[in-house]
C-alpha cells in the first residue's frame, strides 16, 4: 500500500486501466491486441466484480494518457531511435481498441 496506494483510494475500476496498459506490449506481440485486451478486461472485471464498461473506460483513459504523455515527454522504455515510434503506435492501437470494444 505504501508503494502504490492508488488502488486503495478512488474508483477501484481504475486498476483495470493500469493492468491493460501494462499488459499491452505482451498482448500486441502475441498478435491480437483486441482479443487480449478483451480477455484481460473480462478477467479483471469478473474477479473484482467491477462494471465492465466502467473498467473499459478507465482503461481507455489510461491508454490515451500514455499516448499523450509519450508524445509530450517520451517513454521511459525508449527515448531514442525506433523504439519511441513503436511504442507510440502501440498506445495508439490500444486507445483505438478500447474505443471500439
Amino acid at each position: 500500500m505504501a508503494v502504490d496506494p492508488k488502488g486503495w483510494v478512488g474508483d477501484r475500476a481504475y486498476d483495470c486501466g493500469t493492468l491493460t496498459k501494462s499488459r499491452s506490449v505482451v498482448l500486441a506481440e502475441q498478435g491480437d491486441l483486441s482479443r487480449g485486451i478483451d480477455r484481460t478486461l473480462d478477467a479483471c472485471t469478473c474477479a473484482a466484480e467491477f462494471d465492465r464498461e466502467r473498467a473499459r473506460r478507465w482503461a481507455q483513459l489510461s491508454a490515451v494518457q500514455a499516448a499523450y504523455g509519450g508524445r509530450w515527454r517520451g517513454f521511459r522504455r525508449g527515448r531514442r531511435g525506433a523504439e519511441p515510434a513503436r511504442i507510440i503506435a502501440l498506445v495508439d492501437e490500444l486507445a483505438r481498441t478500447l474505443t471500439g470494444l
